[in-house]
């Protein structure tokens, strides 16, 4: 079947991209990388000046897919912003973008309910409870496929694989507006990228204003301008605090 490797751009994709270059794992037929346009600008630069000149070393085609203009846009033209336990960003922006690519790779070869693809995810032993097992895979033409856990990697494993290669680590991947970063990411986003809280509270703002019966925003019980009011220096208690009341996302389902 045909292989492709679905490129979050965080450590574990990124130590795959590595690993194969060591011969550890083999080569996919294609990287695929879903582009939200939100992910952090240090991990578009790592992907840019890192991961697709490797990938290229290695003779892996890289396909890049977008929907539309991306999340931000795409959440703003409906006045509306992504809500944890609700997992249509993903859906919408990544899972659907990177399947109709591989409908068109596969083109005929594609049959419905039997595995067509596999797709490769960049889950480690670590995160193993995110794995979805086969029976719950959806669509069935996909078959969603764990090399990490394969070969029983883990995270720290990978980060030790990367630091002694000749290429710089990059940083977790994830949307900078991603309401899974609970408190503490928000206050990080403010003080450290001021500019891109900026983006997060316009569009916490246009939701609010169209939907003025609703209680919370990206972070249950607090609203991004109650955030954008507080002082900018913490003692060391309120931001254990802070870390502490932190959410985390369990389900994984960023990983596609």
């Amino acid at each position: 079947m045909l292989n492709v490797l679905s490129y979050g751009g965080g450590v574990q994709t990124f130590g795959m991209l590595v690993m194969i270059e060591l011969g550890l794992i083999s080569k996919p037929d294609y990287i695929i990388h879903a582009d939200t346009k939100a992910e952090y600008p240090e991990t578009e630069i790592h992907i840019a000046e890192v991961a697709k000149p490797l990938a290229k070393k290695l003779g892996i085609p890289w396909i890049t897919v977008v929907h539309k203009n991306g999340i931000i846009e795409g959440y703003k033209e409906i006045n509306s912003i992504p809500l944890p336990g609700f997992r249509s960003c993903t859906d919408k922006f990544k899972v659907r973008p990177i399947h109709d690519c591989l409908k068109e790779i596969l083109g005929d070869q594609k049959k419905n309910g039997v595995a067509s693809v596999n797709c490769w995810i960049g889950i480690s032993t670590d995160e193993a409870r995110r794995e979805v097992k086969r029976e719950n895979q959806k669509p069935k033409w996909v078959l969603q496929t764990y090399p990490l856990l394969n070969i029983g990697w883990n995270r720290k494993m990978i980060i030790e694989l990367i630091e002694k290669s000749p290429y710089p680590m990059p940083i977790k991947s994830g949307c900078y507006m991603c309401p899974y970063a609970g408190m503490k990411g928000f206050i990080q986003l403010k003080t450290k990228k001021p500019d891109l809280f900026k983006i997060a509270l316009d569009m916490e703002e246009r939701y609010f204003e169209a939907r003025p019966e609703r209680k919370n925003g990206f972070v249950e019980g607090l609203k991004l301008r109650d955030i954008d009011a507080m002082p900018t220096l913490f003692s060391f208690e309120e931001l254990e605090q802070i870390q502490n009341e932190q959410t985390e996302c369990e389900s994984g389902s960023c990983f596609l």
